[in-house]
Parts: C-alpha cells; sequence; structure tokens
C-alpha cells in the first residue's frame, strides 16, 4: 500500500527471473513456517536425501524451496546436518558450487541466516563498517533486533570480532547517532 506495488512485483524486479527471487516470493507469499523446535528424524533423512538426488540446482527447486518457506528452524538445521553427514560436504559447499553472482549471494544469506541468527547480525554488523550506507544499516540491524536477540548477537559479535559492540560504535560513530544505539 505504502510503495503502491505488490511485493511480488517489488521482488521480481527484472524479466529476468532466477532461482533466488523465487525462492523469496515464495517465502513472502507462503509464509507459513513452522514455528515449533520439533524435529522429525524421517523427514529429516528424507529431505537429506532428496536434496542430495539432485544434481542440478534447479531440479531441486521445489523441495528446496518447500523446506526453507515451511519448516521450523531446527528441522532445518537438522537437515543440513543429515545432508553433510551422507553427502561428506556441508550445504554451504553445495549452495556456493550450484550458484553464481547474486543468485549464490542471496542463498548463502538465507543459509547463514538460518543456521545461526545471531552469527548472521554479527557478521552484519561488523560488516557495516565499510558500506557506503553505514548509518542506515546499523540503526535497521539494531533497532529491529534490540528486543528480539540482541544478546545473542552482542556474543556472537564479540566471539567474530574479538570487540564488543559497544567498543565498535564507540570507535565509529559520534554525536547524538552514537548516544541512540
Amino acid at each position: 500500500r505504502i510503495y503502491r506495488q505488490d511485493l511480488d512485483a517489488a521482488i521480481l524486479f527484472n524479466s529476468e527471473r532466477n532461482f533466488f527471487q523465487a525462492l523469496v516470493v515464495a517465502m513472502v507469499k507462503q509464509a507459513d513456517r513452522d514455528e515449533s523446535s520439533e524435529i522429525f528424524d524421517d523427514s529429516t533423512k528424507d529431505y537429506a536425501n532428496q536434496l542430495i538426488e539432485f544434481e542440478n540446482p534447479f531440479e531441486f527447486e521445489g523441495v528446496f524451496k518447500h523446506i526453507l518457506c515451511n519448516l521450523n528452524f531446527d528441522q532445518l538445521r537438522a537437515i543440513f546436518r543429515e545432508y553433510q553427514t551422507r553427502s561428506k560436504k556441508s550445504f554451504l559447499t553445495r549452495i556456493e558450487t550450484s550458484f553464481e553472482g547474486d543468485e549464490k549471494n542471496g542463498m548463502v544469506q538465507i543459509f547463514r541466516c538460518l543456521n545461526n541468527k545471531a552469527e548472521f547480525f554479527a557478521n552484519q554488523l561488523k560488516r557495516a563498517r565499510v558500506m557506503k550506507n553505514k548509518d542506515d544499516t546499523l540503526i535497521r540491524l539494531i533497532v529491529t533486533r534490540c528486543e528480539v536477540d540482541m544478546v545473542e548477537i552482542k556474543n556472537a559479535f564479540k566471539r567474530i570480532s574479538g570487540n564488543t559492540l559497544r567498543d565498535y560504535i564507540d570507535s565509529n560513530c559520534s554525536g547524538d547517532f552514537k548516544t541512540g544505539l
């Protein structure tokens, strides 16, 4: 309503639609993720096997979309572990070797966020230092996560960078902006 455009249309911004865009649209449209933390061992093995069976990434598009859009995060992590056990390589490696360009970058980011959300956001905060829109990125990440999982993100940030998030903000920001963060 605000942008007078369907969200799908904004995501599918050009005529060269790719798997990543189709996945994001599916995630937006379905928005039917299981919010429990229940893990079903039989389906974990089935999904891992299905993902291994397909050599071409576009062959597993349907099952990949289904698991990413519908299954809970614990179930997804179990599938990724099972995939690694059975195929002897990580699912992240599979993404990196199966996709290219923006599509690969998008898929890697989705995987990393699903695999460890706190670490994903800590890395985003760390990367913000070199981004053109550093201030916008810091505001977005800190404001949207502050009441959700900021404690875990701060711990992950310290593990990843060796510094506290507070020290990072102190050394990279100033004035009222720094005070606000």
